[in-house]
């Protein structure tokens, strides 16, 4: 039983649809994957840059006067209590 050239090519096409869908696929996973790690990367740079700052006002200021870090005696004998 011979397949007719058109009905090969239907059977081609239809193979080559099948390929670039899953190409596509694959390609929207990895621009997520992308896109989450820019997220992720913004995410530490934030982090970085705030600790980055309080080392800095740590270094100008040890004991955190200025600016009322450390909370008064209760709360920390309250902190020291819970954590037990």
């Amino acid at each position: 039983m011979a397949i007719s050239f058109k009905e090969r090519a239907q059977r081609l096409r239809g193979v080559e649809l099948e390929y670039a869908n899953q190409r596509l696929i694959i390609a929207n996973k990895m621009v997520q994957v992308l896109a989450e790690a820019v997220q992720t990367y913004q995410e530490l740079k934030e982090t970085i840059d705030a600790h980055i700052k309080l080392l800095q006002e740590y270094k100008a200021d040890p004991e955190f006067k200025k600016k009322g870090f450390l909370p008064d005696q209760k709360s920390l004998y309250r902190l020291m209590i819970f954590s037990a």
